[in-house]
């Protein structure tokens, strides 16, 4: 069960492992010499209300060159929401209101928030891990549209849940797959037990289902743990 925080946390290059394992969506905040009194103010309030929801953390942008360059943190304060690990939005120079609106889409309580000018184009090459590569994208009922629709590039979605074993089967390809082709591909990962209404929208009835999307169309579908050569040769169709 993951640890209530009720107040905001600070970290550093050497701990932020430890917070992105803490099995909460994410905010992190990125400050110069000291946090705005407004916005300190703000941060403790959200994590107050929101507490054993969402965590908060906060990283001194000077001190902490890795976690500043493996985010892409920019102007301060800057701000970075990620759940499960993975990259939701992205903002630079935030206000107080500017943090509640990305906590709220975080929690899938409010609509995209607008983010940095290059974000919405670059955000999956810019949150790569600092060790493995890019990393599937985990997407919702609330981002599908905007990550895998609305993208500009192919999109490979993959529905699954962590109880399926031949899901299982299929991670280590998927994950594979976006470190090589992250320039091309977007994959994409929907929990089912999470995410019902996308499972309703889009009819699955047996997992894992994957569905490769084109210009926001679906270009190709099926069902079942193929091995890679087969994902590789339908991906590649579309990718040309």
């Amino acid at each position: 069960m993951p640890r209530i925080f009720d107040t905001p946390i600070f970290t550093n290059d050497q701990s932020i492992d430890r917070v992105l394992a803490a099995g909460l969506p994410l905010t992190i905040i990125f400050y110069d010499e000291k946090i705005p009194e407004d916005l300190k103010l703000a941060i403790e309030k959200l994590a107050h209300k929101h507490a054993g929801e969402v965590l908060i953390a906060q990283i001194q942008k000077k001190g902490n060159p890795v976690s500043s360059q493996r985010f892409a943190a920019g102007r301060e304060p800057a701000l970075v929401t990620l759940r499960d690990g993975q990259p939701l939005t992205k903002a630079e120079g935030v206000s107080a209101g500017d943090i509640e609106k990305h906590l709220m889409y975080l929690l899938g309580k409010g609509p995209l928030p607008p983010q940095s000018q290059s974000a919405s184009q670059n955000q999956r090459n810019q949150f790569r891990d600092h060790k493995n590569g890019a990393k599937p994208y985990v997407v919702s009922d609330t981002t599908f549209d905007q990550e895998v629709l609305r993208s500009d590039q192919v999109a490979l979605v993959d529905f699954w849940a962590p109880w399926c074993g031949p899901c299982r089967m299929t991670e280590p390809i998927l994950d594979k797959l976006a470190g090589e082709l992250a320039d091309q591909v977007v994959i994409a990962k929907v929990n089912v037990d999470e995410n019902p209404m996308l499972s309703q929208k889009y009819g699955v009835q047996s997992i894992p289902t994957m569905m490769i999307v084109k210009g926001g169309q679906i270009v190709d579908r099926w069902v079942g743990a193929l091995p890679e050569a087969a994902i590789r040769g339908r991906l590649s169709v579309h990718t040309r």
